[in-house]
C-alpha cells in the first residue's frame, strides 16, 4: 500500500497542485491527463489489492499457492522469480497469508529499492522449523538498524515483515551488505497439526541454519 497506491496519489495531487499554480492551458491539459492515468493506475493497484486481501488460490495449499503468487508476482514486477518447494510441507491458514504478505512486500522493496532481477525462494524444513527464505540480486543494503525505529523511520516494509511473524510466533532474519543483495529468512515453529500434514519425513539440514556474516549465507545458497 504504501510503496504504491498512496505514492500515486500523491503523485497525482501534486500534478493537481501545479495545474491550479499554471496559466498556460497546454501545460494545465497536460497536467490534468498525468493527474487522470495515475488515477487509473490508482484503481488497478486497489483492484488487485482488493484480490489479495483474501486469496482464493490460498486454500489449494502451501505448494500450490505461493507457486500462483510467484507467478503472479514475476509479471507484476517483471522479475525472474525461481522457487523450490519442499512439497511434503503445510502451513495453517494465518501462517501461509503472513507468508504471502512477506513475500509481496520482499518482492516489492527488492524491484522498486534494490533494482532486482531476480530472486531464489526456496521453502522447506530444517528440524522443528519450517524456512522460508527469499534471496535477490539487488543492491542490497545496511542491516545495522533497530527494528524498533523502522517505521519511525519510514522503513514500514521490514517492519511489517517484522510483526508479521511475531503474530504468528516465528522469527525474522535479515542478512544484506550493499552491493550484494538480500537475504530475507522467516524461521516459522511447526505446530502438531502441521506436523501430522507433512507427508515425509525431511533430514535435517547439515550444519544447521547459517548465522553470521553475508558471505556465509551466500554459500549456504550455492551449496542448495
Amino acid at each position: 500500500m504504501h510503496d504504491g497506491p498512496l505514492q500515486n496519489i500523491t503523485a497525482m495531487i501534486q500534478q493537481v497542485r501545479l495545474s491550479r499554480m499554471s496559466r498556460d492551458e497546454d501545460v494545465v491539459k497536460e497536467r490534468l491527463l498525468l493527474a487522470e492515468e495515475t488515477a487509473h493506475l490508482v484503481v488497478r493497484e486497489l483492484r488487485e489489492m482488493c484480490d489479495e486481501l483474501s486469496p482464493p488460490w490460498i486454500d489449494l495449499g502451501l505448494e500450490q499457492a505461493m507457486t500462483e503468487l510467484s507467478d503472479r508476482l514475476a509479471r507484476h514486477y517483471n522479475i525472474n522469480i525461481v522457487m523450490e518447494i519442499d512439497d511434503s510441507l503445510e502451513l495453517d491458514h494465518e501462517k501461509l497469508l503472513s507468508l504471502f504478505r512477506i513475500f509481496q512486500e520482499a518482492v516489492s522493496n527488492a524491484v522498486r529499492h534494490g533494482k532486482a532481477k531476480e530472486m531464489r525462494v526456496n521453502i522447506f524444513r530444517n528440524a522443528d522449523n519450517t524456512i522460508f527464505e527469499m534471496k535477490d540480486d539487488g543492491t542490497g543494503f545496511d542491516t545495522r538498524f533497530n527494528y524498533e525505529s523502522l517505521r519511525v523511520e519510514g522503513h514500514r516494509g521490514l517492519a511489517n515483515m517484522l510483526e508479521r511473524m511475531m503474530l504468528v510466533g516465528g522469527k525474522l532474519e535479515v542478512i544484506s551488505q550493499k552491493g550484494d543483495g538480500a537475504l530475507i529468512r522467516c524461521i516459522l515453529p511447526i505446530a502438531p497439526s502441521e506436523e501430522s500434514d507433512c507427508r515425509n519425513s525431511v533430514p535435517k539440514l547439515e550444519g544447521g541454519i547459517p548465522q553470521g556474516n553475508h558471505h556465509e549465507t551466500k554459500n549456504y545458497w550455492s551449496r542448495r
